[in-house]
């Protein structure tokens, strides 16, 4: 009892029988994949004979093939395995998104473009640089600049080629 006190919470009123695991809690990751492990195996299983590559971060769910049209069955396995490993989950149908190479696709905020390369997005290097010029000009708070250097980090781990054209345009300070 103790332990799951610890690791979930009740909404509303305390004698609320509803447990839900705490987003962003350092035990979160560990309780997901251990709750969704059975799921995890059996879909990784589905999709390798199926030509099909699956990976799961959290609730962002992402397949990838080339083969043509085999990601219309996906939906219905996904629904299915989690009806029989993890009844109390579904999915969300309004965040299912179907895309192709022909656009930049985007997964926990990561957009993998067209080529084959990650990116942190157009609208993030537009914000990014403005938040850059703000700086210049004395008027960002100290938290907005700590946000700012946190995005800067992002930014270069993804794309140093990003960090290297504002280092240019707003010098070396970056």
């Amino acid at each position: 009892n103790t332990l799951r006190n610890l690791l979930f919470w009740r909404p509303g009123k305390k004698r609320s029988t509803t447990l839900i695991l705490s987003v962003g809690a350092p035990s979160s990751p560990f309780i997901s994949n251990f709750v969704m492990y059975d799921f995890d195996k059996s879909l990784d299983d589905w999709c390798r004979n199926n030509g099909i590559t699956y990976s799961r971060y959290a609730d962002d769910i992402t397949f990838s093939t080339n083969i043509k049209d085999i990601l219309c069955r996906v939906p219905k396995v996904v629904k299915k395995m989690l009806s029989l490993h993890v009844p109390g989950l579904s999915i969300n149908e309004s965040k299912t998104i179907f895309t192709s190479m022909a656009h930049n696709r985007h997964v926990t905020g990561v957009t993998l473009t067209p080529q084959g390369n990650l990116s942190i997005g157009r609208d993030r290097k537009r914000m990014l640089s403005a938040k850059i010029h703000k700086y210049s000009l004395g008027l960002l708070s100290s938290e907005e600049i700590n946000k700012t250097k946190g995005m800067i980090a992002f930014a270069n781990y993804l794309e140093g080629d990003f960090l290297l054209r504002l280092q240019k345009k707003y010098g070396c300070e970056l």
